[in-house]
């Protein structure tokens, strides 16, 4: 019987700089057999179903390139987001195709709705491109860029509406997390190495602050779910985000 539904983001939340987890292995299946999980992540499907591989967990249904694929239990995907080739087409509208073409042939390949570039350069192409559209999101070495109108949280709340949640836990870590624990109705905020929350999830209503380091935060939570009260959630759109979200870039991914 499934105890809770929970929405997680991946690196830094569920892994360590090192894409490993510090989670025992008899813990990992103790949750396989009593929660229902749902990875959430600037990764592609194929980067997600790695991960889920590593954990022993179910990778599907999940969503994917911070929010713009959703993929379901069968592992048909949904694109909610612009598709690559006219996410291109804006930023050469915007002049900077080239510049983010050549930032991005080191990425790691394969997205649909996505590009990366450096984290270190994403300040120069995010000047302007919520004019056609588009946001640019800071996630440790690397930065996504794509449509602004879905994030984590939107797709989330999407993919629960489909599949008759209405009751759901997100943990997260970082900026990019905000609209995912907004939109749930119990939220967790992943403490980081230097001891401190992210401000912009230590904020959100209702958030507990996990006292556990990183990944050690995610046993800390499911042990807390029986007694974290259940808040409704936030409206979409009320937190829109800005076209550059901020993130401390120490993670490997977001």
């Amino acid at each position: 019987m499934i105890r809770h539904w929970i929405v997680s983001d991946i690196d830094g939340t569920l892994l360590d700089p090192s894409e490993r987890t510090p989670l025992p292995q008899g813990f990992l299946d103790e949750v396989r057999a009593t929660q229902r999980v749902v990875l959430a992540s600037s990764r592609t499907p194929e980067e997600i179903a790695a991960v889920g591989e590593h954990l022993g967990w179910p990778a599907t249904p999940c969503i994917a390139e911070d929010g713009q694929l959703v993929v379901d239990a069968e592992g048909q995907i949904e694109l909610l987001g612009t598709a690559l080739d006219e996410l291109l087409a804006r930023l050469d509208a915007h002049r900077v195709g080239a510049r983010v073409r050549a930032l991005s042939a080191e990425a790691p390949g394969g997205r649909r709705a996505s590009v990366l570039i450096p984290a270190e350069r994403a300040a120069e192409i995010a000047s302007g491109v919520a004019d056609v559209g588009l946001r640019v999101t800071m996630g440790g070495r690397w930065a996504t860029i794509t449509d602004a109108g879905w994030n984590k949280g939107r797709a989330a709340a999407r993919l629960m509406h489909q599949l008759g949640v209405t009751s759901w836990a997100a943990i997260g870590n970082a900026a990019n997390d905000a609209a995912l624990l907004r939109g749930a109705t119990q939220r967790f905020a992943i403490r980081e190495g230097d001891g401190h929350h992210d401000p912009a999830l230590a904020t959100i209503p209702g958030v507990v602050l996990l006292t556990q380091f990183g990944p050690l935060g995610w046993a800390e939570m499911v042990s807390l779910l029986p007694t974290t009260p259940t808040l409704p959630p936030e409206p979409e759109g009320r937190h829109a985000p800005p076209s550059l979200d901020h993130q401390r870039p120490h993670h490997p991914g977001a």
